[in-house]
C-alpha cells in the first residue's frame, strides 16, 4: 500500500510540476485534426529541484541537471490508433542527429553511482514510454532526455497509425526547440 501511495504522489507531483511550468509560447504547441502536442521545457535548476525533492543523491542530481529534457504532452485526437515509438523520433541540429539518452544510457549512469532501485523507478516514470499505442482521445506525456544543447534544434515525431501500425505514418516537425537554461542574471 505504501508503494502505491508513493507512486500516486510522484504522478500527482509530476502533473503539477508540468502544469506549473507549462510553455506559454504558441510555437511549442502543435495541433491538427489528429494530434495535439505541447512541449514543456524545464531549466536545469527545475529538474534538479524536482529530483532533490525526491531525495536523489547529489551525484544523481548533477547527472540529471547536465541533460536537456524534451517533455511532450500528446493527445490522440484521431479516430484511429496513434503509436508512440520514440526510436522513430529524431532530434536534429545543423543536419546532425542528436542522440537520445535512453533507459540503457541512464541505467549505466545509475550503475556508476549505485543509485537505489526506488530512485531509478521514480526517474523512469517521468520518461516518455519507449513504445505504446494511444487509443482515440487518449493522451500521454513524458520526458525524452538528450545531451544539453546551447542552440535551437528540430524535433521530428513519426507516429505509426492503425491497430497494428498498418496505417499511414503521421509526421510532425517542430523547429526551434530549445533546451531551457537557468537565468544567469
Amino acid at each position: 500500500m505504501k508503494n502505491i501511495i508513493s507512486i500516486l504522489l510522484v504522478l500527482v507531483s509530476s502533473a503539477y510540476h508540468f502544469n506549473c511550468y507549462a510553455a506559454k509560447d504558441k510555437n511549442l504547441v502543435y495541433q491538427d485534426d489528429e494530434v495535439y502536442l505541447r512541449f514543456i521545457q524545464l531549466t536545469p535548476n527545475q529538474i534538479g529541484s524536482f529530483y532533490e525533492g525526491r531525495e536523489f543523491s547529489k551525484d544523481a542530481v548533477s547527472l540529471l541537471m547536465a541533460s536537456c529534457y524534451v517533455t511532450i504532452i500528446i493527445d490522440n485526437k484521431s479516430d484511429d490508433f496513434l503509436w508512440i515509438d520514440i526510436a522513430k523520433w529524431k532530434f536534429i541540429q545543423n543536419g546532425k542527429n542528436i542522440v537520445q539518452q535512453d533507459r540503457k544510457y541512464w541505467n549505466k549512469q545509475w550503475d556508476k553511482i549505485n543509485l537505489k532501485q526506488a530512485h531509478r523507478s521514480t526517474f523512469s516514470w517521468t520518461l516518455m514510454p519507449a513504445e505504446r499505442n494511444l487509443y482515440p482521445d487518449e493522451g500521454v506525456g513524458g520526458r525524452i532526455p538528450i545531451p544539453m544543447q546551447s542552440k535551437p534544434f528540430t524535433v521530428v515525431l513519426n507516429f505509426p497509425t492503425g491497430e497494428n501500425k498498418q496505417g499511414k505514418m503521421k509526421t510532425v516537425k517542430i523547429d526551434n526547440v530549445v533546451c531551457k537554461q537557468d537565468d544567469q542574471s
